[in-house]
Order: structure tokens, then C-alpha cells, then sequence
């Protein structure tokens, strides 16, 4: 099966990067970053599923939410970015990870463990 993780949607709800404290020196604040991803299923049995991300970039000290759909009629999958690995989701499901911390730039590779064909996609972080 394929997994397609699109991420779809900008940075929504932006935080200002910088802000002033009361004693007047400048902090940096995260922006928040709103995600869709999709897992479609693969098209052979021997190819590998592929994941993608819309927008395939976001920012350094970006926080994301991953709003993951399982498109997949079939098969149950999981999703990992980062450290992070969600729980099955069930074919037809939904799931949300949240506060995923992007802080330095870098290529970051999205996956799907449970899919012995490597599927995996790309999510740049940019400085």
C-alpha cells in the first residue's frame, strides 16, 4: 500500500517571531503550523508507498499539528515525523498529532513504519 501524506494548508495561525518582554529585550516565539496528510494506498504490491507533504516546507521553530487521514481501503497504518508515532489509524480513520517541534532547519523524513516497503516523504525546514 502507499502512503500519501499530503500536507495541505500554510502557516496557519502564525505567532509573531518576535515579541517584547516587560524588561524590554526581544524573545522569539513559535508559529504554529496547521497540516493535512493523507495515506492513499500503493498502486503494486511492489511499489513503495510514498508520503507527501503540502506545504512541504515550514519554518524553524515551527510547532505542526498533523491532521492524518487514512485514505487507504484496506489497511490499518501508523504515521512518524521527528520522534513522534501515532497509533493505527484505522482504514477510512482520522487522527491528529499535535506539537510536533521543528527547531532546527533540515530535512525531515515522514514515514510509515508498519509498511514493509519504505514508504517515506519528505518535510523541509527551512531557517
Amino acid at each position: 500500500m502507499a502512503l500519501t501524506v499530503m500536507l495541505a494548508g500554510a502557516a496557519l495561525n502564525s505567532l509573531p517571531a518576535a515579541a517584547a518582554s516587560s524588561k524590554g529585550s526581544v524573545t522569539r516565539s513559535t508559529r504554529t503550523v496547521i497540516v493535512q496528510v493523507k495515506i492513499l494506498p500503493q498502486r503494486l504490491v511492489e511499489t513503495p508507498g510514498r508520503i507527501t507533504f503540502r506545504p512541504n516546507t515550514v519554518k524553524a521553530g515551527s510547532v505542526v499539528t498533523f491532521e492524518i487521514t487514512n485514505a487507504d481501503p484496506r489497511d490499518d497504518h501508523v504515521f512518524e515525523i521527528n520522534g513522534r508515532l501515532t497509533k493505527f489509524i484505522p482504514s477510512g480513520g482520522h487522527f491528529v498529532l499535535k506539537n510536533v517541534a521543528f527547531r532546527k532547519p533540515g530535512r525531515y523524513v515522514g514515514s510509515s513504519p508498519d509498511n514493509d516497503r519504505g514508504s517515506g516523504g519528505y518535510l523541509y525546514v527551512t531557517p
